[in-house]
């Protein structure tokens, strides 16, 4: 990681603050899930720009993925969920190859990125 080593509260400050300013222009323009979108770039940016980690208590992360399983939840209407029935075995299926794909990638990487011993 190429970028400049920032204090762990800095770098919280920086994925906060590109958070909420991101959330409210995004929000402006009407986008679904703009706080979902927003934070994935706020995070970004930081990831991006420092070999800082943040680091988080345990907690944060079960409370983030019940927070965007929550704004997904809202964001499907009864007539979306009504046709997605209607086709559940294709929309299973590609979401079972996608999951098994993501897996194949995920080993791939480690093998190239581990070096033995």
């Amino acid at each position: 990681m190429t970028g400049t080593e920032r204090s762990p509260r800095a770098a919280l400050v920086l994925v906060v603050a590109v958070t909420v300013v991101l959330s409210v222009l995004l929000s402006l323009v009407h986008l679904p899930s703009a706080v979902l979108f927003a934070s994935l770039v706020g995070g970004m940016a930081h990831a991006l720009t420092s070999p800082t980690p943040l680091d988080l208590p345990a907690s944060s992360f079960r409370l983030a993925q019940g927070t965007i399983g929550v704004v997904i939840g809202a964001s499907v209407s009864l007539p979306a969920l009504e046709r997605i029935g209607h086709d559940a075995l294709p929309i299973g299926l590609v979401m079972v190859a996608t999951l098994l794909l993501s897996l194949a990638a995920g080993g791939c990487w480690r093998c190239a990125t581990t070096s033995p011993g």
